[in-house]
């Protein structure tokens, strides 16, 4: 029973890690292909400018495309960067709120894709198991990796990919990324009174 599960655990991970690479690669060449059109180029240079600009345009923007699983950069300095500069702590949680679940739904629906097209053999022998173990503690497991400051977004692509409860994963998502936004607002007031 041990060796199967450290079995597939190593497999999980092989595929994780390979579905996050071959991400980071389609994203690079993707994005290389779509600047080359004149009008993608022109919106790409926009965007870039309201990044700069550390407008909430650009946090949005950021915020979004720092919650795709294949993009990995911790939002959390995006939060702190802006509550810095002036924004108010719960604008800034509200609208990178927003648009990360908005992230955390495309990152589930790339799962149950990928699952779909893809992974269907590998998946279906073991989803009734991962379904199990997942069931005894999937509250927390998926709140606790939605607090901490790690790139938590590849766990929805692996709930799309094992057909975990959609309305479930987001509920579950969203309560994690409320009670992170909740002790990064305590952070920073910390930070501003105290130092």
């Amino acid at each position: 029973m041990r060796k199967s599960y450290l079995k597939d655990l190593i497999v999980s991970l092989i595929i994780i890690v390979t579905i996050y690479l071959l991400g980071l690669f389609i994203w690079y060449q993707f994005s290389e292909l779509l600047l080359q059109i004149p009008i993608i180029y022109k919106i790409y240079n926009l965007a870039m400018l309201e990044v700069e600009q550390k407008s909430v345009l650009g946090l949005s923007i950021l915020t979004f495309l720092g919650s795709l699983f294949f993009v990995a950069y911790p939002a959390e300095l995006l939060y702190l960067v802006y509550t810095r500069i002036g924004y108010g702590l719960f604008y800034v949680a509200l609208i990178m709120l927003f648009y990360t679940m908005l992230g955390q739904s495309i990152n589930y629906a790339i799962g149950y894709f990928i699952q779909e097209k893809f992974l269907y053999k590998f998946v279906r022998k073991k989803k009734k198991e991962y379904l199990g173990s997942l069931a005894k503690y999937d509250i927390l497991f998926i709140i606790i990796l939605n607090i901490v400051p790690l790139p938590a977004d590849i766990l929805s692509l692996l709930l799309g990919i094992i057909k975990y409860d959609f309305k479930k994963a987001m509920k579950y998502t969203f309560i994690g990324k409320v009670l992170k936004f909740v002790f990064l607002g305590i952070l920073v007031w910390l930070m501003n009174n105290f130092l």
